[in-house]
């Protein structure tokens, strides 16, 4: 039975990582494809704009993902109920939140970015409440998301080429992300109600807002911790847009999403090695053993991210140049920090998962939320002095900390070990991990 239910995971985990491969890829492409025909400006505008509405979406959240997930897999009978409480809860939330966004764009911004912002706030409606995500993933049927996300992304691409194709204005932009999230949405919330609900189901919409209000309290206490720990991974990771837009316009937010978008593109590969493999880790008893398996893994991560850094310094600007053209030359001079930035990227996702697999849930919300903290001003004073290179600054500068000190305080150095390991008998913990991972002998 233990061998059927680690099939099982190892059959579903799969499908997560070939899920992430191929959206990863598809997006890299058409994005690269979409930048060149707005150009740094519009590039910068929409980018912008969804940077404004990823934090309404993040705060709707309010961590019920997590609980999601937790619910079902613990008790799959309370899908039904806990999926339900938490849609309406994010619903709430993102429309008071993005409400406030639009009063805070309607005086800062033109007229066109105004309408571009109620259309994808429209869309990203869909992708806020989204709840059936976990719930497939809980109940081990990632499948279900994988196809649909696909799918409904394939579907999206197609409408953004002809939009580009088509030379249409920018607010047409919207149309794809709206299709995107709604058909995902929707197709998704048709297989939970056919697995979930009765056929003579009266348990109509009045009667979940009688019953949500009773378990709506219990929702915020429990989602709180996870709302700041999400809040501020999105706050240290995107708040250069920000700044960015505020000091140097959104020219400059295109530049640097630009760069950007290629310099974290390698990690797909890494990051869906690092999902599959650390499978080995969750089940090892040993904790000797799953510091070295972890130490392993940073080695991989660095010997490719080192391998395609070197490329990158030296050939970056022409990488730039070739796939976003001639206007995006000032992109290039970030090109190396934000390579580097995403090595530390990866080795802050292998820590952050060893911490995991300890039970550290409340290190990782305290770290968040210090990280948050110190991105804030740090972001704030290398972007205010230094503009598109204090933004990269900035990213480098927070990856190694994230990745680094900020989790040497957890049991006792235990992150610390694992780096120490890795970066003192590199070759012997790299074998050591293949053959766990059995592949090689």
């Amino acid at each position: 039975m233990a061998n059927i239910n680690l099939m099982k995971i190892l059959y579903n985990s799969l499908w997560m990582v070939l899920e992430k491969i191929i959206l990863s890829v598809a997006m890299l492409a058409i994005n690269i494809y979409v930048a060149r025909y707005l150009g740094p400006t519009g590039f910068g505008v929409i980018t912008y704009i969804i940077t404004w509405l990823s934090l309404a979406v993040v705060a709707s959240n309010f961590g019920t993902n997590t609980i999601i997930f937790q619910k079902v897999s613990a008790n799959p009978k309370s899908a039904r109920s806990i999926v339900s409480y938490a849609l309406f809860l994010r619903f709430f939330i993102y429309a008071g939140i993005s409400l406030i966004i639009y009063n805070y764009l309607y005086y800062t911004s033109g007229e066109n970015n105004r309408t571009l912002y109620m259309l994808l706030a429209v869309s990203f409606l869909f992708q806020s409440v989204d709840c059936y995500s976990w719930y497939f993933d809980a109940k081990l049927k990632s499948k279900y998301n994988s196809i649909i996300n696909v799918s409904a992304l394939a579907i999206a691409l197609v409408i953004r080429y002809l939009v580009v194709y088509f030379s249409l204005s920018i607010e047409w932009l919207a149309l794809p992300y709206l299709v995107n999230f709604a058909i995902s949405f929707l197709l998704k919330k048709y297989f939970f109600d056919k697995a979930e609900c009765l056929p003579n189901d009266n348990f109509n919409v009045i009667k979940k807002i009688k019953v949500a209000k009773r378990y709506l309290p219990a929702l915020l206490c429990l989602g709180f911790p996870l709302f700041l720990s999400e809040m501020s991974i999105l706050i240290y990771t995107r708040m250069s847009n920000l700044y960015l837009e505020y000091f140097d316009g959104v020219e400059a937010v295109g530049h640097y999403n630009a760069t950007y978008t290629i310099s974290v593109a390698w990690t797909v590969i890494p990051i869906a090695l690092i999902t599959s493999l650390f499978t080995l880790i969750y089940n090892e008893k040993d904790n000797g053993t799953q510091i070295k398996l972890g130490s392993g893994l940073i080695v991989m991560c660095m010997f490719i991210g080192i391998l395609i850094s070197v490329i990158s310094v030296t050939y970056g600007k022409y990488f730039i140049l070739f796939l976003y053209g001639e206007e995006y030359e000032a992109s290039a001079s970030i090109f190396p920090y934000l390579m580097i930035s995403s090595i530390f990227s990866l080795i802050g996702v292998i820590s952050y998962r060893m911490i995991i697999a300890k039970n550290g849930y409340k290190y990782i919300a305290k770290k968040m939320l210090f990280m948050g903290v110190v991105s804030l001003p740090l972001n704030l004073w290398l972007v205010k002095s230094y503009g598109l290179l204090g933004a990269a600054y900035s990213a480098l500068i927070i990856e190694l900390i994230s990745a680094t000190i900020a989790n040497y305080f957890f049991k006792k150095g235990s992150i610390a070990a694992m780096h120490f390991i890795a970066l003192s008998s590199p070759l012997k913990i790299l074998k050591l991990t293949l053959i766990k991972a059995r592949l090689i002998k």
